[in-house]
């Protein structure tokens, strides 16, 4: 709008300075009576009060916004907050999931209920063998981790293919952080998240490994891996949940975890 303003007042000087020199009109008046005619500027819309210094103008409209959100935040909010600040004082720093996207190289960091333990993941030992004398003791199982807002889940998961957004199953990343928690790892990488239909049946056309109507092409299922740990020991502790289909990547090194029926299958 602002480009188109100024393209037509430059018209309108070009057609009224040819009609001056056609009518052989005082340059000066001809300033005079444009001056006049062009329209003010608009005052500036940010909310910044007007009058003193640019600086003092500032402070004060930060000051302004620091009152008002003091005002909106309760007393016994603000004391609830300070004394859960005053209780990490000396405390050990909470160390933080960090979910990782294959492809989009996004991050998204997530401290998690029970704070993770110093060394590293935690495995348990293999099947038919006992577990030796000088190792940690078991994790006990991860609790219950809520659901994420629709506002991470979707721009996270989305489609790397077409960008598209889809509602994603709350059920999915709680399963990825529980995992992190399970084996104490605090690096969880994601394969795939959601795959709008067209780039499914592209990685079909391909020979991909995926299926004709994919759970991921809803929204309800989630490829990842977990660092430090084998992909077999991820794929029996996921199966353990029996929250729907497992599928076992060995050559890719990942997991598939879904919310639709319960089955399980081995890929590539």
């Amino acid at each position: 709008m602002r480009a188109l303003t100024s393209i037509a007042r430059a018209a309108v000087i070009r057609v009224a300075i040819r009609v001056a020199v056609r009518a052989a009109i005082p340059v000066a008046v001809l300033f005079v009576v444009l001056v006049a005619a062009l329209p003010a500027r608009p005052a500036r819309a940010d909310g910044m009060p007007s009058g003193p210094p640019p600086a003092l103008r500032k402070q004060a409209w930060l000051e302004g916004k620091t009152a008002a959100l003091r005002s909106r935040l309760a007393p016994s909010a603000r004391a609830a907050e300070t004394a859960a600040l005053r209780a990490r004082i000396g405390a050990p720093p909470e160390v933080p999931i960090s979910i990782k996207h294959q492809w989009t190289h996004e991050v998204l960091v997530i401290v998690p209920p029970v704070p993770l333990l110093a060394g590293g993941p935690r495995l348990p030992p293999p099947p038919g063998r006992r577990r030796p004398r000088n190792a940690p003791p078991p994790l006990p199982p991860p609790p219950p981790v809520g659901a994420l807002p629709a506002s991470v889940t979707q721009p996270f998961l989305r489609c790397r293919f077409t960008e598209r957004r889809t509602d994603i199953d709350p059920r999915l990343l709680p399963v990825v952080i529980r995992a992190a928690m399970q084996f104490n790892s605090s690096y969880v990488e994601i394969v795939s998240g959601y795959r709008a239909p067209k780039y499914n049946l592209m990685l079909r056309k391909k020979g991909h490994e995926v299926a004709d109507d994919s759970q991921h092409s809803h929204g309800h299922a989630v490829d990842f891996r977990v660092a430090g740990v084998p992909t077999a020991t991820l794929r029996d502790w996921v199966k353990s949940l029996a929250l729907g289909g497992v599928g076992y990547y060995p050559d890719s090194a990942f997991v598939h975890a879904d919310v639709g029926p319960v089955r399980f299958w081995k890929g590539k």
